[in-house]
C-alpha cells in the first residue's frame, strides 16, 4: 500500500489540478524541509483560486523562513497569511500568523474591533 502522501501525489499527477499540486508541494516542503517545494506550491496557488489554502502555504513558508533567521523574507508571507485569514474569518489561523509576524520583528495587524466607549 502507498503511503498517504505518495497516493495523493499520484492522484494529483493524474488529475492535473493546480490546487492539488499546490497542496502536495506544501506537504513535500514540510516533510523534506524544501524551500524549492514551498515556492512551487506558491506558484501553483496562482493558478487556482483557493485563498484559504494559499494563506496556509504562505503561513507555513513564513514560519519556515523565520525559523531559519530569514525574518525580512518571512514577513511578507506572514503578512499575506494574516490578512487572508482575517478576510476569511479564520481567527485561530490569523492569530497564529500574527504571533509569527511579531516573532519576525513586525507588529501584526489588529482588525479586532474595540468595544464601544461607555458614554
Amino acid at each position: 500500500m502507498l503511503e498517504p502522501l505518495a497516493l495523493f501525489q499520484r492522484w494529483t499527477e493524474l488529475s492535473g489540478a493546480a490546487w492539488a499540486g499546490a497542496l502536495a508541494a506544501r506537504c513535500h516542503a514540510l516533510i523534506h524541509d524544501s524551500e524549492e517545494r514551498f515556492t512551487r506550491a506558491l506558484d501553483l496557488h496562482k493558478l487556482a483560486e483557493q485563498p484559504y489554502e494559499q494563506a496556509r502555504t504562505h503561513l507555513a513558508y513564513g514560519e519556515w523562513l523565520r525559523r531559519r533567521r530569514r525574518k525580512a523574507e518571512a514577513r511578507p508571507h506572514l503578512r499575506h497569511a494574516q490578512e487572508a485569514f482575517e478576510r476569511l474569518g479564520g481567527r485561530p489561523w490569523a492569530d497564529r500568523a500574527a504571533a509569527e509576524l511579531s516573532a519576525a520583528g513586525e507588529a501584526a495587524l489588529t482588525r479586532r474591533r474595540a468595544a464601544p466607549a461607555p458614554g
